[in-house]
């Protein structure tokens, strides 16, 4: 017997299953460093927002104080408690289908867009509603808060769009926009004094997609569908710099963008990327780019939506298809995982103040109907951002409920060398019983891998009864399984020859010698070799049958092959 172990993954949909180091199936169980933990359900602790979220965003106040709005596609919402109050400017909002809210904090401005709107504004120290954030600054479809300027991407200047327009504000000035003239781009003198301008960006690159500020290399970056322009300030007459970084590769799923520390990461037309606004650089390049083409669908690309998990080091990507599909991507170990099933519409970094436990239970109609613990971050009012998504019905909650059901396959491997093997039982690196074992087999790299049927984790192992030239084992968790941590599984083998599983039947009607001229031998009871000559008594029994070279033959389950005739 022979044991072999293998960790899972990592998550390597694009490379063939035999020889390589990953696997094709890692599902709803996130990568850390030697192994995985589990991903959660959403657990809602709010009510529901009664339109669809289309963006959010958290802050707090100079005074200390925490603010969560939501863009919805008529009203802006304040979160008060469990709840969302509305908050928008009289007479509301009208978010055209395809366009979403963007948010930007400046101080202790909160700036609002939806593209169709003038762009909105509260004060976190003074304002109970939203306002207009200046009568004469343009419309725009994204925001950036880049050095000391408040800068609107994809502008809409009085009736006049342009895709690839850039306009900032004065300095330390988000409320202003000082006249310039848009056809011959010349400055008023409040312009020329607060340093206020516009750029056109290149249009060969197409429209602007998004834009990501504070890089390690640049004050910020512009992304087009084709290109990435980074963006920094120079002052004097110059003001901004404006210099293209790739002029064949852009963003083609606005809300695809998401940024960890100096590092921005879109998804372009050939995959995922990243960029420190010096270079980009790919990240799922002969990883996962191409099973991300075939999950998403491309009429849905900018449904697309991400989020980061900055306590867990985890990015996000929903996958927008015919499946509920996220993509996660550990920026620690450099690994990714799909979870599905999730159920998330929107991701979002929450804030929240410190609240007793009678204002807890009361928000939730009663302690008997609370569906996190008293001790949940979420009310302990930590300035460190809490990981937390809308779900599908709209309600805010934290991905710590419920374990998902966790598939965690091994790379395909060959046992023995130009041989068969036979698996005995497997034992799984994982802390719980609540979990089951699949072989996935093949006989030849010709064929697909066969999901074999699943065997019960008992005390540890699971039996098996299965032969095969390839070999992957895969556990499968319970939902709702409690555990903490897998690292892999260990299969005991044996050796099966290299013939093929066969499934003959010995009958009067084929005689010893047929067997014996197709290359196999057959055995009595007591092992001794019967030859063609040999003649075999009504209801003798056959105790093996085996290759002249001496391999026992077994059938496809695994079984040696004991017959009679």
């Amino acid at each position: 017997m022979t044991a072999v172990r293998a960790r899972f993954g990592p998550f390597l949909p694009d490379v063939p299953p035999f020889g390589s180091e990953g696997a094709t199936v890692i599902k709803n169980a996130l990568p850390v460093q030697g192994g995985y933990i589990p991903a959660r359900q959403i657990v809602p602790f709010t009510e529901s927002v009664t339109e669809d979220v289309l963006a959010a965003t958290f802050a707090v106040s100079s005074a200390g104080s925490a603010f969560g709005f939501v863009g919805a596609t008529n009203t802006l919402r304040k979160l008060d408690g469990t709840s969302f109050l509305n908050v928008s400017n009289p007479g509301g909002f009208n978010t055209l289908e395809g366009n979403f809210w963007y948010f930007v904090r400046f101080n202790d401005l909160v700036v609002g867009t939806n593209f169709n709107d003038p762009l909105q504004k509260f004060n976190l120290l003074t304002d109970t509603a939203f306002a207009d954030l200046a009568t004469d600054a343009p419309k725009a479809k994204f925001l950036l808060v880049v050095n000391r300027f408040l800068v609107l991407l994809f502008l809409n200047e009085n009736g006049t769009v342009s895709p690839s327009g850039v306009r900032w504000s004065g300095i330390d000035a988000p409320t202003t926009f000082p006249f310039i003239n848009i056809l011959t781009n010349a400055r008023s003198d409040g312009a020329i004094q607060t340093l206020s301008d516009r750029q056109i960006l290149a249009t060969e690159y197409g429209d602007i997609t998004g834009g990501a500020s504070g890089l390690t290399s640049a004050d910020a970056v512009i992304f087009q569908e084709n290109g990435i322009t980074a963006m920094n300030f120079r002052g004097g007459d110059e003001i901004f710099a404006f210099d293209v970084l790739e002029g064949a590769r852009g963003c083609i799923a606005p809300r695809s963008i998401v940024q960890e520390g100096g590092r921005a990461f879109y998804m372009s037309d050939t995959g995922l990327f990243f960029t420190d606004g010096i270079s980009s650089n790919p990240l799922g390049a002969n990883r996962v780019d191409d099973f991300l083409f075939e999950a998403i669908r491309n009429d849905k690309l900018e449904l697309i939506e991400s989020g980061i998990d900055v306590r867990g080091k985890f990015l996000y990507w929903t996958l927008p298809g015919e499946q509920d599909l996220t993509l996660a991507y550990s920026y620690a170990v450099d690994e990714f995982s799909l979870l599905e099933g999730l159920g998330v519409r929107l991701f979002v970094r929450s804030l929240n103040t410190a609240k007793t436990a009678e204002s807890i239970a009361a928000s939730f109609g009663g302690i008997d109907n609370m569906t996190l613990s008293m001790d949940d971050p979420i009310f302990a009012g930590s300035r460190v951002p809490v990981f937390t998504a809308f779900n599908a019905d709209n309600k805010l909650g934290t991905l710590n409920g419920p374990t998902l059901p966790a598939v965690l396959r091994t790379k395909e491997a060959e046992i023995f060398d130009d041989g068969r093997a036979y698996l005995q039982f497997s034992r799984p690196f994982i802390d719980t019983d609540e979990v089951s074992v699949r072989p996935i087999v093949r006989e030849t790299l010709q064929d697909q891998p066969q999901e074999k049927d699943s065997s019960r984790v008992i005390a540890g192992s699971a039996r098996h009864r299965i032969t095969a030239r390839y070999w992957a084992l895969q556990i499968e968790t319970d939902e709702g399984a409690e555990w903490t941590f897998a690292q892999g599984i260990q299969g005991i083998f044996e050796e099966a020859g290299n013939r093929d599983p066969v499934d003959i039947t010995v009958t009067f009607s084929a005689p010893p010698f047929l067997l014996v001229q197709t290359g196999l031998l057959l055995l009595d009871h007591n092992g001794v070799p019967l030859l063609v000559e040999d003649q075999l008594e009504e209801g003798e029994s056959i105790a093996f049958l085996v290759t002249l070279d001496g391999d026992r033959l077994v059938t496809s389950d695994g079984d040696r092959l004991i017959t009679s005739v």
